[in-house]
């Protein structure tokens, strides 16, 4: 996959003291100068947490053999973790300011840890798996980069598999390079001709291991000068935003370390705002507990909307949500936004939001101050906007505040437990939720409903969007006939006075009833087709309530509600709706 950079790489190393540098060209500790650390854009680099790491070194023993996985990630050392581009989870590991692998998780295959040159060299000592040695004759030719051929392998672990991560050895038993498995270990050995390895990386690492011992209030200590400049530099626009937009301020509390940040930086500012917390209804319990827990340590007052069964509800209309077809955001948490917000706050708000410009493209392009456009009433800020998270973690560690559970288990954001954007390679979490057995029977229900095989539930195909689950609910026929576009299906009187209220919302004057069956000489019979979609399938998640400029829509019952009294036929609700969204 391609480079995706969204901001400056930040990250540097001071190789006196072992600690992680951001930005700074002089460790804030020894005084010393820092080196810049070459990771794979777009950088937003985080901790490793023990949970995580033990996680990591089981791996490395169960690849390379045991001892090896201490031996690349010293327990007395710190350990940064950089989120690359991959089809799932994979982070780079960085080790003594050296990036020495990487720990991926690829559908289908499973986790695996993928060494570079020097990490391959701090593994030696105790290597046993997963190597092959090339002959005196042989090995010059892969340091110049040639694949290990059957003739040239002087040894070989014999139960090597094909597509096994290979360390290759030269006849002295230094690393030479690191590759991929063609063949068994035993048919390496075989004496015939052919390709035993694909070559991935070659030549001889230069690597020095650094004196351990290292903790992150270290890390915190040499990094204090860049801290109390973003720190100064972030409150000093929490009191500017404030002061130019002129509303009541409300802090987007998540349950994540980005929003924790915010908490802490407001309190900096000395500001106590109120705390608008969406409960999506599938969050992870450890997540619901903790919110609790930091909103009455910091006597928060606290604006919940629960969206309870929503995403339940949703997923019989649209199927389960995907990367590319995230109805679940809408429904489970900007509708909900939107009402608390025009309850709470009907003059509009500020809110203070943990974005940044690491985490995706769509972030990186906004500004610090915006709109969103599904949360009408509702102006965005975000005083770490050009934060990575390893800043974010460095000034939650210097405020000593407790942070999330969920984190030391591995997970680098937190969020709703079944996200489709979320990677496969935390799904170990999603699978102890106890609604997991509830999703597992809604993805093969679903699978049948489109006619797709287990592949599509299993292999986790269900992240993203198939057209098929398109066609599946429409709950209505469409027939074009000479001038007139009619449109039939098997509805109830609710259902049918439901789809009267919307077509007399927007689409007045266009149709008729005629035995029971609604025709239109609409070109197309779009706006017909629009409002029954959105009759039908409204699931009440409260996005047209704040776009209503006459009031006259209310959520009963789960449904939105029209009040023909009140409605202008502006059309306005129908603009951002998220079932015309995802239809």
């Amino acid at each position: 996959m391609g480079l995706v950079r969204l901001g400056k790489l930040h990250l540097r190393w001071c190789m006196n003291c072992n600690l992680p540098i951001l930005e700074l060209s002089k460790c804030g500790t020894c005084g010393s100068e820092t080196v810049q650390v070459q990771v794979t854009p777009p950088g937003d680099v985080r901790p490793g947490f023990k949970e995580e790491l033990n996680f990591i070194r089981s791996l490395v023993d169960h690849q390379f053999g045991e001892g090896c996985g201490e031996l690349l990630l010293p327990k007395d050392k710190l350990v940064v973790l950089n989120k690359t581009p991959y089809i799932d989870k994979m982070d780079e590991l960085v080790v003594d300011g050296i990036p020495i692998g990487a720990f991926r998780y690829t559908p289908g295959e499973g986790f695996q840890v993928i060494l570079r040159l020097e990490g391959a060299e701090r593994i030696l000592p105790s290597l046993k798996e997963s190597w092959l040695q090339m002959d005196e004759d042989a090995h010059m030719f892969i340091l110049k980069g040639a694949n290990p051929l059957k003739p040239g392998i002087a040894d070989a672990r014999p139960d090597i598999r094909p597509g096994d991560e290979l360390v290759i050895l030269d006849f002295e038993r230094k690393v030479i390079g690191l590759g991929k498995a063609k063949c068994t270990g035993l048919e390496m050995l075989d004496g015939s001709k052919g390709m035993g390895a694909k070559i991935r990386l070659h030549g001889r690492p230069e690597t020095s291991p650094l004196p351990g011992g290292q903790t992150w209030v270290d890390a915190v200590e040499a990094n204090a000068p860049m801290l109390d400049r973003r720190i100064t530099k972030a409150v000093e626009f929490i009191h500017n935003v404030i002061g130019n937009v002129g509303k009541p301020y409300a802090l987007s509390f998540s349950g994540g370390k980005d929003s924790l940040a915010l908490l802490l930086l407001l309190e900096d500012a000395a500001i106590k705002p109120d705390v608008l917390f969406m409960d999506t209804g599938i969050e992870f319990p450890e997540t619901l507990e903790y919110v609790d827990r930091i909103m009455e340590k910091h006597g928060l007052k606290v604006h919940t909307f629960r969206a309870g069964e929503a995403y339940w509800k949703g997923a019989e209309h649209f199927g389960p949500s995907a990367k590319n077809y995230r109805w679940c955001c809408k429904v489970c948490k900007l509708g909900p936004a939107t009402r608390l917000i025009k309850e709470t706050y009907p003059d509009g708000v500020l809110t203070f939001i943990g974005q940044r410009r690491y985490e995706s493209q769509q972030r990186a392009d906004k500004s610090r101050v915006w709109k969103n456009p599904w949360v009408p009433g509702q102006i965005g800020a975000s005083p770490i906007q050009d934060w990575t998270a390893l800043h974010v973690w460095l000034y939650i560690f210097k405020k000593g505040e407790e942070f999330n559970p969920l984190y030391e288990k591995g997970m680098d954001r937190i969020g709703c437990w079944l996200c489709p954007a979320g990677d496969l390679g935390e799904w170990e979490m999603a699978e102890k939720h106890p609604d997991f057995p509830r999703f597992m029977e809604l993805l093969e229900r679903s699978r049948q409903t489109y006619g797709l095989d287990k592949v599509w539930a299993e292999k986790g195909d269900w992240r993203i969007k198939n057209e098929k689950r398109l066609l599946a609910r429409l709950a209505f026929e469409v027939e074009c006939s000479g001038e007139e576009t009619v449109f039939s299906g098997n509805w109830t009187q609710t259902q049918k006075n439901e789809i009267t209220m919307m077509l007399d919302t927007t689409c007045s004057g266009k149709y008729r009833w005629e035995n029971g069956i609604v025709h239109t000489s609409d070109e197309n019979g779009t706006c017909v087709k629009e409002a029954m979609l959105r009759a039908l399938h409204c699931m009440g998640c409260g996005v047209c309530t704040g776009y209503c400029p006459a009031g006259a829509i209310e959520i009963m019952d789960g449904k939105a509600v029209i009040d023909p009294k009140k409605c202008i036929h502006c059309g306005k609700c129908a603009s951002k709706c998220a079932v015309m969204e995802f239809y």
